[in-house]
């Protein structure tokens, strides 16, 4: 009960008291063998909740705990789940040929196992590696059929996930209208179901959307709604982001104060969570720093 409790306030936003329902479980389950299968899903939960909040090296010490705790239990499910959130850490940290190699073994898994959700989430991800290497077609194809499992079980917050994530391809091909609707979509989605986390990633790609189409006051407004939520929730990953992406607008307006602000606040927070992107934000600030001194 717990648990699900903890997942409860995590898509609220409500990261306290999620974090205080997890380790509930989790003390709860501490030398009970009996209760094994709970604590591994408490630990995975964890784990997702510490890497949201950037404490990355607990993150992945409660999911490989989960995931050792579910195979000697042989819970193909749970330990399905504490693989694909290593392989995000490995991924978000750019340790890719990583991600992908444990991706495939978590997808062979689900396959033996006939795990459904798990075989659709992997794929889902494994779309999001290849759009990230230009292999773009091959990525809309594989989140189409990720989208088709996660409509026919009706799962709508993985269904609104997929979309946002297919309307940012479409995006940078330039069908922006396209896009937009697939974002719309994956915003309804979220609203209906509370998913306040989703919304403000789901704006904040809107947001680059709407920039790109010229109506930059609209796309603040999407950029200051997201960062709202970022701060409300204490999603210090999704806040570096938009911070990002405000300041690169910002640049082209000629605000080099704020965007500078923007971007020492952004290359802070992924250098403490050691994010993959911090390199780039780096370079980023270091050009504005530079288009600054020459104006």
């Amino acid at each position: 009960m717990h648990t699900e409790l903890g997942k409860y306030y995590y898509h609220l936003g409500n990261f306290d008291k999620a974090q205080s329902q997890l380790e509930e479980a989790f003390s709860l389950t501490e030398d009970k063998d009996d209760l094994g299968l709970l604590k591994a899903r408490a630990l995975c939960e964890l784990s997702v909740l510490h890497r949201s909040l950037g404490n990355i090296s607990q993150a992945i010490v409660y999911a490989k705990q989960s995931a050792s705790i579910s195979r000697d239990l042989e819970d193909y499910q749970v330990e399905a789940n504490a693989l694909n959130e290593i392989a995000t850490i490995y991924e978000n940290q750019g340790f890719m040929a990583q991600g992908w190699q444990l991706r495939e073994e978590i997808l062979r898994l689900c396959e033996q196992t006939n795990y459904l959700h798990g075989k659709a989430t992997t794929i889902h991800n494994m779309a999001g590696l290849l759009a990230e290497q230009g292999h773009i077609d091959k990525a809309l194809e594989l989140w189409n059929q990720s989208l088709e499992v996660y409509e026919s079980m009706g799962n709508l917050r993985s269904k609104a996930a997929t979309l946002n994530n297919m309307a940012s391809v479409i995006c940078q091909q330039g069908d922006i209208d396209r896009a937009l609707q697939l974002w719309q979509d994956s915003l309804e989605i979220r609203k209906q179901i509370g998913d306040i986390r989703g919304k403000a990633s789901t704006l904040n790609n809107m947001a680059v959307g709407v920039e790109q189409q010229g109506d930059v006051d609209r796309a603040f407004q999407f950029w200051q709604e997201s960062l709202e939520i970022n701060d409300q929730i204490g999603d210090i990953q999704g806040k570096a982001i938009t911070l990002a992406n405000m300041a690169d607008t910002l640049v082209t307006r000629g605000d080099f104060d704020t965007a500078i602000a923007h971007l020492e606040e952004s290359l802070a927070i992924l250098q403490r969570i050691r994010d993959a992107n911090a390199p780039a934000v780096q370079q980023m600030l270091e050009q504005v720093r530079q288009l600054k001194a020459n104006a």
